[in-house]
């Protein structure tokens, strides 16, 4: 039996998470129990992370940062088209995700939640679009998508 996975981005919450990744890992074991950890280094990473280890049968998987990490490493899950669950360990700035499941922000209250709780079954959209190379793709989102002014906005 594979342990979960903790697919953790550095780079969210300005940084943070990279700083306070000992604790909140420290925090995790405690609250949930064993697990392994991968961490992203650009864009995209936790998309390929997260089917690879669907694909090598990984019951669950958690994402360690922001919405945009939350996304991605639900891209990657459904792109495997594995029966593999979607934890979440809020690292982020935003959280949009996170308030709108009504989430703790606490790792321990998380982890307790992770190792305890109920799954439940969210809705998943898919968009399909001409990126910036010109080249049609394809994403799913689980909380919002948006385009045009709210994307400069982020810019």
């Amino acid at each position: 039996m594979t342990l979960p996975l903790v697919i953790v981005n550095p780079a969210s919450a300005n940084g943070a998470t990279q700083k306070n990744w000992p604790k909140i890992a420290s925090d995790l074991r405690t609250h949930f129990g064993a697990f392994s950890v991968a961490f992203t280094k650009t864009i995209g990473d936790g998309r390929v992370l997260a089917a690879e280890a669907a694909k090598q049968g990984t019951k669950l998987i958690i994402a360690c940062g922001g919405d945009g990490t939350i996304s991605e490493v639900a891209n990657g899950i459904i792109d495997a088209q594995q029966e593999t669950e979607l934890g979440v360990l809020p690292s982020g700035t935003g959280g949009d995700f996170r308030r709108s499941l009504e989430l703790s922000n606490s790792v321990a209250a998380t982890a307790r939640a992770l190792r305890d709780g109920r799954v439940r079954v969210i809705d998943v959209g898919r968009v399909t679009f001409v990126n910036d190379r010109g080249e049609r793709e394809i994403r799913n989102f689980v909380n919002v998508a948006s385009f045009g002014m709210s994307t400069a906005v982020l810019e």
